[in-house]
């Protein structure tokens, strides 16, 4: 049984090398503040360096996520990629990880949650314990800034953060499409990509996916693990979460990303 299980597990490997494959990576923030309240938000700017540098060294074609709907939908996915994504809509990933990506030619995907743009106050509820340094969202001028030059894609991420599965249809109908609208508005661009909040298995249903393509997007993003393969539900787009750690580490994980 277990030479059995091994083996399919070398075919699959085999199959995936054969054809398109594909990582989503999902980070926070980028910064360098000790952010003990959210440990697990927040990737130092060195460290998202060497991350950057391994990604271009390795040369997977770093795609924004807009771009893997794309594929999906016309058979032409590349064939060994990688898409790097950020949710909630910090400022620091303009400050921080814009001219890092710039410094590598690399682009990205951010997720914003449009009620926060400007608002502090929304970030803060994220705590569990009050800081008076809490990290700071995007201001509207801000995400027009980020989403200049076409180097880092704009993407949904509600209005205000809720566990959507939680809300009625017609509620999250209106997380999803007033958020669009925000920051179409702002940035005056179609957006077409979506993550779900939080993004478990639990925190989103079939109607909230066929909600999230009724308001017009072509994809959404999760956040549990798994590779990006042809004829993926767009949906449903599996993501790897990219915690604080070396360039080492980090090729190692990718290594396992793409051999799992």
């Amino acid at each position: 049984m277990n030479w059995f299980r091994h083996s399919a597990k070398r075919i699959k490997r085999h199959l995936l090398r054969m054809g398109p494959v594909g990582a989503i990576l999902c980070y926070h923030r980028i910064d360098d503040d000790d952010n003990s309240a959210q440990p697990k938000l927040s990737v130092s700017c060195d460290n998202f360096r060497q991350h950057l540098q391994v990604l271009a060294a390795e040369r997977y074609e770093i795609v924004q996520v807009r771009d893997i709907a794309d594929g999906l939908a016309t058979g032409c996915l590349p064939h060994r990629f990688v898409a790097i994504t950020f949710d909630d809509g910090y400022a620091d990933n303009l400050l921080n990880a814009k001219p890092l990506l710039e410094e590598f030619g690399l682009c990205a995907t951010v997720f914003v949650t449009s009620g926060a743009l400007g608002n502090p106050a929304l970030f803060k509820k994220w705590y569990a314990e009050p800081r008076q340094d809490c990290p700071r969202p995007l201001t509207h001028d801000e995400l027009v800034l980020l989403a200049d030059g076409g180097r880092v894609e704009i993407g949904g991420h509600t209005k205000t953060h809720p566990l959507l599965a939680h809300l009625s249809i017609a509620e999250q109908c209106s997380e999803i499409t007033s958020c669009k609208a925000d920051i179409e508005s702002i940035i005056g661009r179609s957006i077409v990509s979506f993550a779900y909040p939080y993004g478990g298995h639990d925190h989103y249903t079939d109607e909230t996916a066929s909600a999230v393509r009724n308001a017009g997007f072509t994809s959404a993003c999760v956040t549990h693990a798994g590779l990006v393969v042809p004829h993926i539900d767009p949906y449903r787009l599996r993501r790897h979460t990219i915690l604080d750690c070396s360039g080492n580490e980090f090729a190692s994980q990718l290594r396992k990303i793409f051999d799992a």
